[in-house]
This record gives C-alpha cells, sequence and structure tokens, in this order.
C-alpha cells in the first residue's frame, strides 16, 4: 500500500530530480493527467503557503501575557474546504493512475534488463533471490469461453502460485487474487482485456498458503492472421524482493531511507532534549517557520524562486547558481518540459517486459502461430519455427531434442530473416541475427505441451544496467 500511497507521491514531487523523471514520464505515458499534476502542485503550494503564513504567526512575540493568550493560537490564514476535497480528489487520482504507472514503467525498465542478463547467461545467481522465475512463469487464457479461464500455463507458474494443474486449469487468473489486492488495478486490468489492449500492472498476489508476493505482470492479446484476438498470454515475474527495499525503485528506496533519517534525527534531539526548554520557547517556534518556508520554497517555480531569491534581504550577486542541489531543474519546479497545450492527449500503453516473443505449436508442429507486435512481419506466421532458425547442428540438434521433449530450454542461434533457409544463412548481417532464444512449454488439463512461447533476446545493441543468473541449460 506505500508504495502507491500519497506519501510516496509527495515525496517525489518533492524532490526536484524525481519530479522531473515523474513528471516527463507523464508527459510520454499519462499526457492526459499532466494537467492534474500541475494542478495538484499548484493547490498544494497554495496550503503550504498558508502553513507557513501560520508558522510565522505563532512565532510572533506579543507584548504581553494577555496578548499572547488571546491572540497565539489564532490562524492567519485558513483553507476553505472546498479547495481541500478538490486537491483530495486530484491526489487521489494521481496516486491510483499516474502513481501506479510510473512505478510500474520502472520496473519494467530494470526488470527487462534482467531477462536479458539472465537469458545471455551474462548474470549474478545472487538477482534470483530477487527476482524469480525470469521467462518462465506463463498462463495461457481463452477469451471466447465463459470468464476468459486459463487453458495453458507452465510448469513455473503452478509452483510459483502453489496452485496444481486440477486448479488453475479452467479457472479465472482472479483466485491469486487477495484481501490486500488494489481494486484499481484489477478494474484497470479488466478493462484492457474487455478492450483487447495489452496492459502492465503490479499486483499484490496471494499463492495457495496465503503468503502474499508483488506481480510484475503483462498481459497482451493475441491476433490470428484475421486481426481476431484468440487468446490472452500473461507473463508473471515475483518482484517482491524488488519492492520490499525499494531496489530498483530510485523514489522507494530513497522514501525509506529517509525513514531511517528521520528515526535517527528524532533520537538525537530527544537526547539533546532539556527540560527547561518550553513548546512555546521562540526559537522552536521560528524553526517550525523555517521548516514551513523551506517545505514551500520546494515548490516554487524557477521565476518564483528567483524572485525570493533576488529580493531577500541574505541576497549576494556573487551567489553560485550552479550550487544547486539538481542540474536539471537549476532552482524551482521546471514545468518547460510539460505539454499542458495538448487538448486531447492520448495515453500510451507502457512497453512490457518481453518486447519479441513467439508462440508456437507442440513438437513436431512447431508452426508459429502467434507472434508479439514487433515481429508482426509477413510471411512469419504458420511458418515451421526451425525454418527461421540457424546456427551449429549441435545446437539445432539440442534444441529439437528439447521440443520434442517438452523440457525449457535456452541457446543461442542466428534469425533468419523472411524467405530465408538454412542454405542461405550467409546473408550478411543486415539480414541474419544472432539471437538467445528462451524456449517454455505451457501445458494443458491432461499435463502435455499446448504451446511454447519463446523469447528472443538480441546479443548485442541493447545497454545492459542491472544484473543476474540463469537456471535452464545454453547452448552455444
Amino acid at each position: 500500500k506505500r508504495l502507491f500511497s500519497a506519501e510516496h507521491l509527495n515525496f517525489i514531487l518533492g524532490d526536484h530530480l524525481l519530479f522531473y523523471q515523474f513528471s516527463t514520464f507523464l508527459n510520454r505515458f499519462r499526457p492526459s493527467l499532466v494537467p492534474t499534476l500541475i494542478r495538484y502542485l499548484e493547490m498544494r503550494k497554495a496550503m503550504k503557503a498558508i502553513e507557513y503564513a501560520n508558522a510565522v504567526a505563532r512565532s510572533i512575540r506579543w507584548p504581553s501575557h494577555t496578548d499572547y493568550c488571546k491572540f497565539s493560537r489564532v490562524q492567519a490564514a485558513a483553507t476553505d474546504a472546498r479547495f481541500e476535497d478538490y486537491a483530495a480528489r486530484e491526489l487521489l487520482l494521481l496516486c491510483s493512475e499516474a502513481l501506479p504507472a510510473f512505478v510500474t514503467h520502472t520496473l519494467i525498465g530494470v526488470v527487462s534488463d534482467c531477462v536479458a542478463r539472465d537469458i545471455t547467461g551474462q548474470g549474478i545467481p545472487i538477482m534470483r533471490d530477487l527476482v524469480g522465475n525470469l521467462a518462465e512463469v506463463y498462463c495461457l487464457t481463452d477469451p471466447s469461453v465463459h470468464d476468459n479461464p486459463i487453458i495453458f500455463a507452465s510448469e513455473e507458474f503452478h509452483r510459483t502460485t502453489q496452485y496444481g494443474t486440477n486448479y488453475a486449469i479452467n479457472s479465472n487468473c482472479r483466485f491469486l487474487q487477495g484481501p490486500a489486492t488494489d481494486k484499481d488495478t484489477t478494474l484497470r486490468l479488466a478493462k484492457a482485456i474487455s478492450l483487447g489492449q495489452e496492459s502492465n500492472e503490479i499486483l499484490l498476489n496471494y499463492r495457495r498458503d496465503g503468503t502474499p508476493f508483488v506481480n510484475l505482470l503483462m498481459c497482451s492479446p493475441l491476433y490470428d492472421d484475421k486481426g481476431v484476438i484468440r487468446y490472452f498470454i500473461g507473463a508473471q515475474i515475483d518482484v517482491t524482493g524488488l519492492v520490499i527495499d525499494g531496489l530498483g525503485i530510485e523514489s522507494f528506496r530513497a522514501l525509506l531511507h529517509n525513514d531511517e533519517t528521520k528515526r535517527l534525527e528524532a533520537t538525537a534531539e530527544q537526547n539533546n532534549l532539556q527540560s527547561k526548554f518550553s513548546v512555546h520557547h521562540p526559537s522552536n517556534k521560528t524553526k517550525e517557520s523555517l521548516s514551513k518556508l523551506q517545505e514551500l520554497s520546494m515548490m516554487f517555480s524557477h521565476e518564483e524562486s528567483d524572485v525570493a531569491n533576488r529580493n531577500s534581504r541574505g541576497w549576494d550577486d556573487s551567489t553560485d547558481a550552479d550550487s544547486v542541489r539538481s542540474e536539471v531543474v537549476d532552482n524551482g519546479l521546471n514545468f518547460s518540459h510539460l505539454n499542458i497545450s495538448n487538448s486531447n492527449p492520448m495515453n500510451r500503453n507502457l512497453p512490457g517486459v518481453y518486447k519479441h516473443y513467439l508462440l508456437v505449436r507442440p513438437y513436431p508442429s512447431l508452426q508459429i502461430i502467434f507472434v508479439s507486435p514487433s515481429l508482426r512481419i509477413p510471411g512469419l506466421l504458420r511458418t515451421h519455427l526451425f525454418t527461421k532458425l540457424g546456427g551449429p547442428t549441435q545446437t539445432i540438434s539440442a534444441l529439437e531434442a528439447a521440443f520434442r521433449d517438452g523440457a525449457s530450454v535456452t541457446a543461442k542461434v542466428l534469425w533468419l530473416p523472411k524467405n530465408t533457409r538454412a542454405g542461405e544463412r550467409g546473408r550478411g548481417p543486415a539480414e541474419v541475427k544472432p539471437r538467445f532464444i528462451r524456449c517454455t512449454p505451457l501445458l494443458g488439463s491432461d499435463d502435455r505441451v499446448g504451446v511454447w512461447m519463446v523469447i528472443l533476446v538480441p546479443v548485442d545493441g541493447e545497454p545492459f544496467n542491472s544484473s543476474y543468473g540463469r537456471r535452464d541449460p545454453i547452448y552455444d
């Protein structure tokens, strides 16, 4: 709950660099929420200004005890309840729509890199403890059947969820939901499925024994060659290890670190507290007003910061402008990179963890029946998988044996272009691409392979930013 909380969002908005990252994300993927963000920031700034005004009023030294008793508890300003309600609604919208999308996108970036490292064998085994079962947990659902039930699932799906074939097959995936599963997330997922759209969400799911886990879910429609949705492929990754300590989520990790800093500061202040200091001591009230001013100033725009600096009594023209904390925003929040002029902004789907994938019929057919949007090229569907794969004879033989035996396998191959056959593998690097592939069988109610999920990862050309390990044998 804290991951998608108002506390987390306000922490992001209070840090100039995190704000820039968050607002840039909205500008690209959720432009319809940009006006909401700016409106909430301005309303929050107005309320912070009122808090500062009241803190200043409380710090006033009154000439007599009578005046102190009369005026010390009188507010200099107050926020209209209607204004507060409107700001609360804007905050709720940002926490339920903008923040989950931002966190999901952040984790997708981390996990995508982890998948590439895991498949290509460039990972660190310890990362398996933080991100489990990469490119192995899948289920296939049939929307033409009532309630869109699971018809095929990988063995790792059953191991991860602890639900066996008899329970999971022919059931809707909602059996993984529990008391703390976010309803807004499940509603977004259901809406995307009804519209035939790909959806990427972070869900709190539950294993059969009741243990919760954080599930990074990709749910993507599979179209036939006539453009009709036949199935949905669901890919799950357990990212509990990344979320608990904020690993991979810079803003959440900083929030957790801030908790520890506050705890240490509170302990130190308690140790230094002297009984002679009254709660009404002027220095404490001045400190309070300065704290409120700092909170307010963090929300100033460039122009407001410039005015405040140049007109303050302590301003010095020799002040080094480069000494500010963030080079991105210099001084104050920057809205110049946001597009608020679009009268009908369209939201974009988040890119999923798995960008290039195929679904293939069981051995011996091995016919490619569905592909990811990135691989929708003429002539690929309905072809035999091995007509698109090249490489050493030993590698191809090992792959064929794995498909025959229904065993997961990872291999380095040559991805052959359209209409290329095994005898034409030397047509040049522009047409023949080295790829790593990870092939995972999905089983039906009879425990027989119903379909294969094949993930493709480029050997080079995409930067790695994280780390991982692998489990399946790699044939090269």
